[in-house]
């Protein structure tokens, strides 16, 4: 019927736009010492952490300032993973990004 196309083109700039708001909040909270991954696909981008507090606990502390995210070590199997956070914008209002990544950086200790 189409239908899933004309979904696809109406939010495709939407979804584009708010990934550009999250990484220009990112960037202007974390800086180079938090690399931002993804974005070619999906609805998530990765914010890798440094040495430090654990992504669980971040997570944890994000949680406690009103932030869902996910910690990037949950997705390894029998290993230790990699300390990030799995960060979703697919429902995001654009217009908050900015001020839920400032919480976030608060709940990092940034």
């Amino acid at each position: 019927s189409g239908q899933l196309t004309r979904h696809l083109r109406r939010m495709g700039p939407i979804y584009q736009a708010r990934q550009q708001v999250l990484r220009s909040a990112l960037q202007t909270r974390f800086g180079d010492a938090c690399p931002v991954l993804g974005g070619q696909a999906g609805l998530h981008l990765v914010l890798r952490l440094p040495d430090g507090p654990p992504d669980t606990a971040v997570a944890r502390a994000a949680w406690a300032h009103g932030v869902a995210v996910r910690p990037l070590s949950a997705y390894y199997a029998g290993q230790s993973g990699a300390n990030g956070l799995l960060l979703g914008y697919g429902i995001a209002d654009e217009q908050r990004i900015p001020e839920l990544v400032g919480r976030l950086a608060r709940a990092a200790g940034r």
